[in-house]
């Protein structure tokens, strides 16, 4: 059952596992455009990637997804409190519409919020860790039965 599933097709008008596999997942609709990849990783099920990539393949896609969302949720939190305290409580860097007015250096060094920036810079490490934690929950080890996990390597000896 572990071994990879072919693209042949088997004659005398019997479907077989990978001409069913194609026509249920319906590859060709996964890829409709530049950035398609961002949305098929949400919703390719697992059990689809898995039967046609393998499980090196899923893993890295559910990588992808952790780290996806862990993006997302600092964009998110740095677009609600980071971006208004250095675009509104400063004016060192340029006028309104210049980039450099939306960073940390747009703040003066003796600036009261600075303590904002540190707070939520360290409360990224504990959340990259937990999401990072619910991914290695997710990997699946093959066990004693693999031989990587037997093998070890000796260099420049």
């Amino acid at each position: 059952e572990g071994e990879p599933i072919e693209n042949t097709v088997e004659t005398g008008g019997i479907e077989s596992e990978s001409e069913s596999l194609t026509s249920a997942t319906d590859w060709g609709d996964v890829d409709r455009g530049i950035c398609s990849w961002v949305t098929s990783i949400f919703t390719i099920s697992d059990d689809m990637i898995l039967r046609k990539c393998g499980h090196d393949a899923l893993q890295y896609i559910n990588f992808q997804r952790h780290m996806i969302i862990f993006v997302m949720i600092i964009t998110f939190i740095c677009m609600v409190f980071i971006l208004p305290i250095n675009f509104t409580m400063g004016n060192i860097q340029g006028d309104t519409s210049s980039f450099g007015h939306t960073t940390i250096s747009n703040l003066p060094a003796d600036a009261e919020v600075l303590w904002v920036h540190i707070v939520i810079a360290i409360l990224f490490i504990p959340l990259g860790i937990y999401i990072m934690r619910r991914f290695s929950v997710t990997l699946k080890m093959e066990g004693d039965n693999c031989i990587s996990s037997r093998t070890l390597m000796f260099d420049l000896i």
